[in-house]
């Protein structure tokens, strides 16, 4: 890579955004003896998760107290139940202040410089920054790293207000747990927050305009999930669009859709998010930006047209997983400084954050059926398991797709408390090319999750035997 003269300001890695790709980028390029700088709006360095994902998985886990579904709330909180919506965000804040430390320790550790202020770019090498004092100053790099993240789409037919109709970004501001709620939008952020505030007492609406919520994940997922969000007292609406929303006197948030009209205290729309772009100028040194704002990359995060710039994370669109963007960034810098490594393996797990949980690696059985590939599916039903009748769950499953045969698992699906965790059993059995037999023969301590997966390879292995009952 043909590096110009070294300046004083001279970088080999500059990376705009200490979100998780930025973060991880800059320590990995460290850790390999780069001088490296991070440039961020905010001066806590790694703001950018504690706005987004962690919030909302701390409310999530407050909710599973709060709703009996793990332990007793007064463990933790030293009260039978949340007092009010401040309460709980006492503990949000300090979950998420916490963090904030440990990434600004982690990059004085590892020598990473932090700049706060806006960038944007001067030419290809060289970013101006606008710091929050009102001063300026430049730096230029061989190597820049684009981690912005991104932010909530604001559809100008919503009252964005910040009080009663919010975005992901305001949600966790209202005073207290609204009596009643109106989600708008069944993807990942959605159901989510659906589902957490069902849990914490609201009473919910969820409007979607396709058949089912989260219609990326596994149907019989999907089915289990939305069977769950029915018995937790969510109303389903399914297949209607939003006609039109106002506010209505006093306090209160009116929507009219395809079908019927809702009122509710409080309003969240979850339709989509749009990359963190417009500031920096990448349409003047000539980067090609798609209509949400990302920028056009190749398999290695180099965008189109360059040898030296790179994007990471929520930045470059779907999925937008904080764990992909760790990856993504590392897997940039490795690319980037001809490290040799760290190419994200195809196996990536996903996970939703509902009540229940959501999980799933691999092929699903629409990509299969659609690449016309054989498969069977081996199902086991957390009912169907001393664990999961101790934990009272009617409603988990776990799924297995399997080649027939040479028995190798090809993806895993799985909806039930603990998903998020299970599933890494799953992804690692893949990683070494698995097979069935292996959860067949495996001794699994009793009772627990993982034994979900023995009885799904016994439900695949009495397929490739018919007639046989599973010797289980």
């Amino acid at each position: 890579m043909g590096y110009f003269a070294r300046m004083r300001d001279d970088y080999d890695l500059a990376i705009i955004g200490a979100g998780p790709a930025g973060e991880k980028a800059a320590i990995k390029a460290a850790w390999h003896g780069k001088r490296v700088v991070v440039v961020d709006r905010d001066a806590a360095a790694g703001s950018a998760c504690v706005r987004g994902g962690i919030p909302s998985k701390i409310l999530r886990e407050i909710a599973l107290c709060y709703s009996g579904s793990r332990r007793h709330l007064e463990d933790v909180y030293g009260a039978p139940r949340p007092a009010s919506m401040q309460a709980m965000l006492r503990r949000v804040r300090g979950v998420c202040n916490e963090r904030v430390g440990r990434v600004r320790r982690s990059l004085e550790e590892h020598a990473v410089e932090l700049r706060v202020g806006a960038a944007r770019f001067e030419d290809p090498h060289t970013l101006a920054i606008a710091h929050v004092d009102g001063g300026t100053s430049t730096l230029r790099a061989g190597v820049i790293l684009i981690a912005t993240g991104s932010r909530p789409v604001r559809p100008r037919a919503f009252p964005f207000d910040g009080i009663h109709v919010h975005t992901s970004d305001t949600i966790l501001d209202v005073p207290d747990v609204p009596r009643t709620f109106v989600v708008i939008g069944g993807g990942a952020i959605g159901a989510e927050y659906a589902s957490i505030f069902a849990a914490l007492g609201s009473h919910v609406a969820l409007v979607e305009e396709r058949a089912r919520i989260v219609d990326f994940a596994d149907d019989e997922v999907s089915d289990r999930l939305m069977e769950a969000f029915r018995a937790a007292g969510i109303a389903l609406h399914l297949g209607e669009r939003v006609e039109r929303c106002e506010l209505a006197a006093p306090g209160r948030v009116r929507v009219e859709t395809s079908s019927t009209t809702l009122e509710a205290e409080q309003l969240l729309f979850s339709g989509g998010r749009r990359a963190n772009t417009r500031e920096l100028g990448l349409e003047s040194i000539g980067a090609v930006l798609d209509e949400r704002g990302s920028p056009r990359v190749d398999a290695h995060g180099r965008l189109d047209g360059f040898d030296h710039l790179y994007a990471a994370g929520d930045v470059v669109g779907f999925p937008q997983l904080a764990s992909i963007a760790m990856e993504q960034g590392r897997a940039a810098v490795a690319h980037a400084f001809d490290l040799g490594e760290l190419a994200i393996h195809g196996g990536v797990p996903h996970a939703l954050y509902t009540l229940p949980s959501c999980a799933a690696v691999g092929a699903t059985e629409r990509e299969l059926a659609a690449a016309g590939k054989p498969y069977l599916v081996g199902r086991a039903g957390y009912a169907d398991r001393d664990r999961g009748h101790i934990m009272g769950d009617p409603h988990g499953m776990l799924k297995l797709l399997a080649d027939p045969a040479s028995r190798r698992v090809l993806g895993v699906h799985i909806v039930g408390e603990h998903a998020e965790e299970l599933v890494h059993v799953g992804q690692a059995c893949m990683h070494f090319e698995g097979t069935i037999d292996y959860f067949l023969r495996a001794v699994l301590n009793f009772p627990t999750l993982s034994e979900l997966y023995k009885r799904a390879a016994y439900d695949v292995l009495s397929q490739l035997e018919p007639g046989r009952a599973p010797p289980e």
